[in-house]
């Protein structure tokens, strides 16, 4: 297990967007588009983007299909309050246990995932979904070569408990 949940956090945004997400924005101001290069441009036809405050047009495609050999984690949008992770999890490959300050969903877009969290252990399908609390523990391992959407929902400062069960 690591040695914190900074740790994970850290391991897993080394993996997304090498060059870190650009700063979130209040969804008031006009939509912020910043292009995202994969380290291998074939992966896309077009350049991923990450939204700040996405145009309401705006439709993304996110299972990759065969282009999933070699592909990597992208942050599909961030801002002030959600953030959207297409998490690539080859197979074999684990997230350690980690927890999230907020409310997370896990949706299996393609391949097979075993995912535990607080001592039940399942296996995520594509279009399985599940919802975790804040501060669940879970960790993920590719079964098959797979991606996962993760929505992670950001609390305000004001909006986190004082006191959390021990991790």
């Amino acid at each position: 297990m690591p040695e914190s949940n900074g740790d994970v956090a850290a391991m897993i945004e080394a993996e997304v967007n090498e060059g870190g997400p650009p700063s979130p924005v209040p969804c008031d101001t006009p939509a912020n588009v910043v292009e995202f290069r994969t380290a291998d441009a074939s992966l896309h036809e077009t350049p991923m983007t990450i939204e700040v405050c996405p145009a309401p047009d705006r439709i993304l495609h996110l299972p990759l299909g065969p282009a999933i050999r070699g592909a990597r984690s992208t942050t599909v949008l961030k801002s002030t309050g959600l953030e959207l992770i297409r998490l690539v999890i080859p197979a074999g490959k684990q997230i350690p246990p980690h927890r999230a300050p907020g409310e997370i969903t896990v949706h299996c877009l393609e391949g097979h995932v075993a995912f535990s969290h607080d001592g039940h252990d399942m296996e995520l399908r594509p279009g399985d979904l599940v919802h975790l609390c804040p501060k669940e523990l879970h960790s993920l391992k590719g079964i098959a070569d797979s991606s996962v959407l993760v929505t992670l929902l950001r609390p305000r400062a004001d909006e986190i408990p004082e006191i959390f069960p021990p991790p």
